[in-house]
């Protein structure tokens, strides 16, 4: 039998002791997913799913519900108000991609009560450590989900209306991130103390984890994680938050997943790997190491899409199956009209403060061989900022220019 006693463990068989080197000491229940020492948590069949792009289809009806959760130390003084708060704030991802696809992807969105979670602000949030934090602790995700999920149903939600869920957690004060892009349709917990939860989907269900004041354009960006299929190689994402020198997310500023609290439209490359656009309205051109020149009429996107024939919303310049150039025309709304767009109203200016300019992107979707770190989409032009008349975004070794020749045209 053993025996707990300074100054560690003594063992005693047949009247014989022998004492250990260290001192016991008893551990906390281990966090779900952290890989410390402790009983399992799992149920048969279950597992903590996985990373799931492109798995909500781009047109229709994808219902989003949101899961308004606290801490048992941070409590909402006005809960009422906190989940008004969070209400507006899915709005205007419903109306931005709405906007966004030309009214071919409706987002309704339905927010909750607020779910007492299990644990202690500590316990749910991880202040520092690997790329990604401060955030919601990777560790407790799967438990996380699983209370929200159990605290929505019972409220009377049934979780096979909504093709995502997201645990909006009451952190005030707290630096949050999100984790999003990854789905399950088990949602199981046990902690060995009386909460046992195990409800299945019929289908899986994709997941976003973030703080009850993320912006707008964090949850539109996350959303964004189960719609997109990023390319062959390289993710969706093209912040520079991640990367060794932050300067080369180039495009940042003209990608909802890039700058996405900002608010810019999804990269020309999205947009039409999104569907959104008429096959009318995308020029494509093959380059073949043939001298041409072609002039294109190309448009912004407003919010109803261009009908006219001779113009144009996209222009891509295939160079190889992995490696494309696309041009695209960006213009910030006009604030003075009813009801004016809601992306795009924060990027670059053109030169003496043009709102509307070309943007220029090189994106490469299969293997690239270099030795620092890139996104799947990179400005090719040099300014970072919209283009304008005279001037170019060049490619020397192709010898390819695309030039801007009028960025006045209505």
């Amino acid at each position: 039998h053993d025996v707990i006693g300074p100054p560690g463990v003594a063992v005693e068989v047949d009247g014989k002791t022998a004492l250990g080197p260290r001192p016991f000491e008893e551990l906390p229940w281990p966090k779900p997913q952290s890989g410390d020492d402790g009983p399992p948590y799992a149920y048969a069949g279950r597992g903590a799913g996985g990373p799931a792009p492109g798995s909500v289809p781009s047109t229709g009806t994808a219902r989003i519900l949101v899961v308004v959760c606290n801490p048992t130390d941070l409590v909402p003084v006005n809960p009422t108000t906190v989940r008004q708060d969070v209400v507006d704030n899915f709005a205007n991802v419903t109306t931005f991609y709405d906007q966004a696809s030309y009214g071919q992807l409706s987002v309704p969105v339905d927010v909750t009560d607020f779910v007492a979670l299990l644990e202690d602000s500590a316990y749910y949030h991880r202040a520092n450590g690997a790329a990604g934090y401060p955030n919601i602790d990777a560790a407790v995700l799967n438990q996380l989900m699983a209370e929200c999920a159990q605290g929505a149903v019972d409220q009377g939600f049934d979780l096979d209306d909504y093709v995502v869920m997201v645990a909006a957690v009451h952190l005030p004060g707290l630096g949050v991130r999100a984790w999003g892009g990854w789905s399950s349709s088990n949602f199981a917990y046990d902690d060995g103390a009386g909460t046992s939860i195990n409800i299945t989907t019929a289908n899986p269900l994709g997941l976003i984890a973030q703080s009850h004041t993320a912006d707008w354009g964090r949850s539109a960006h996350e959303f964004a994680h189960n719609v997109l299929d990023g390319g062959l190689v390289l993710g969706e994402d093209v912040y520079g938050s991640d990367l060794v020198d932050a300067s080369e997310a180039t495009a940042a500023p003209f990608a909802m997943m890039g700058n996405h609290d900002s608010h810019p439209l999804f990269s020309a490359f999205n947009m039409v790997q999104l569907g959104w656009y008429d096959s009318a309205n995308v020029a494509r051109r093959d380059w073949d190491r043939n001298p041409f020149s072609e002039e294109f009429d190309i448009v912004a996107h407003d919010l109803t899409q261009d009908a006219s024939a001779a113009r144009v919303h996209i222009v891509e310049i295939r160079i190889t199956s992995g490696l494309s150039y696309f041009i695209e025309v960006r213009q910030r709304p006009d604030a003075s009209v009813p009801n004016p767009a809601v992306f795009d109203e924060n990027i670059p200016l053109g030169v003496g403060g043009d709102d509307g300019g070309v943007v220029v992107t090189k994106v490469v979707t299969e293997t690239l061989n270099n030795n620092h770190q890139t996104r799947l989409i990179t400005l090719l032009q040099e300014p970072r900022r919209l283009l304008g008349t005279g001037e170019s975004a060049e490619d020397p070794l192709r010898t390819i220019r695309i030039s801007v020749v009028d960025d006045s045209v209505q």
